[in-house]
């Protein structure tokens, strides 16, 4: 378990291409291959923001926190948290919508965050640290052209309830996933602290407003 934590960045990448043939390989539909797709990207865009090429960690913290610390462990997320977080809202949001298909809010969930994750890579934080790119970017935007693939070619109907329980549902499983109390107290282990190299890519995408500072 613990090397799988320190490591588990590098382990989404395998998890992808399993995934990837996984969704090419077995006789799925059309839409189901979609999420498949959809899964396979989001465990390559936890490793563009984690490692290749990283940095996410100090620029989300100080993004969304006012994160002041340079020193991975002051912080509040390490990779135990990261682990927990991202994984548990990838098996839960995306797993349950494959077990359930024909629950029109649970498919609606998957493809409205990529959407929200474009939004917050493509806007809020490239606004937020003065720099086009920011780590998760690239995948964001595969995320989304997905997504558009899904409503050009669903032959699905969505009411208004499936949006607002898609909404809920998200908005729920990201608080789990990243502000419960289990979250908060697996970023209290230090010995998952990131890397001094996590902040060294950090200085490297936000040098403009560190410069600032």
């Amino acid at each position: 378990m613990k090397w799988y934590l320190k490591n588990w960045a590098w382990v989404a990448v395998y998890l992808a291409a399993g995934i990837f043939l996984l969704a090419a390989l077995g006789n799925w539909d059309f839409q189901t291959k979609l999420v498949l797709l959809a899964l396979a990207l989001l465990q390559l865009h936890f490793f563009e923001e984690m490692d290749r090429p990283g940095g996410f960690p100090y620029m989300g913290l100080w993004a969304e926190t006012g994160e002041k610390s340079q020193n991975p462990r002051d912080w509040s997320l390490n990779n135990a948290s990261a682990a927990f977080g991202n994984e548990y809202f990838a098996v839960v949001v995306y797993g349950l919508a494959l077990l359930f298909p024909k629950q029109a809010w649970l498919l609606l969930a998957v493809f409205i965050f990529s959407f929200v994750e474009l939004a917050m890579h493509g806007i809020f934080f490239t606004v937020k640290i003065k720099n086009w790119y920011n780590p998760g970017l690239v995948t964001a935007c595969l995320l989304s052209l997905v997504s558009v693939v899904f409503f050009l070619n669903t032959g699905l109907h969505f009411n208004i309830w499936d949006h607002v329980l898609a909404f809920a549902w998200i908005a729920f499983n990201y608080w789990l996933a990243f502000r419960s109390p289990l979250y908060q107290k697996l970023g209290q282990l230090k010995e998952y602290s990131f890397p001094a190299e996590s902040m060294d890519r950090s200085r490297v995408i936000m040098k403009k407003v560190l410069r600032d500072k």
